[in-house]
């Protein structure tokens, strides 16, 4: 089964992975599903992500895991809004 794509990003099984050329350095579980990421576009568009990574840097010095609970609209909200912070373009219709 080929993996699907959707403007960047790609999931592989219950993975979502940002199609860059580097690897991640932050996995973000959201209901079960691991998005794997790259803290600078989130820590420049999202202040809580920002704040975790701060404190936890000077501790960790490789890949960053962490589950967000409860995170209102579940993995697929995330997904938009990882997608926001990557800078593409997001449409909501009514």
């Amino acid at each position: 089964m080929a993996p699907a794509k959707l403007s960047g990003f790609c999931k592989q099984g219950n993975d979502w992975l940002y199609n860059a050329r580097l690897p991640s350095d932050i996995t973000i579980i959201v209901d079960g599903v691991k998005f794997h990421l790259h803290k600078f576009p989130l820590m420049s568009k999202c202040g809580k992500i920002a704040c975790m990574l701060e404190e936890i840097q000077s501790i960790h010095d490789r890949t960053f895991t962490t589950k967000l609970e409860e995170f209102p609209g579940g993995s697929d909200t995330f997904l938009f809004a990882a997608k926001f912070c990557y800078g593409i373009q997001v449409e909501f219709t009514a």
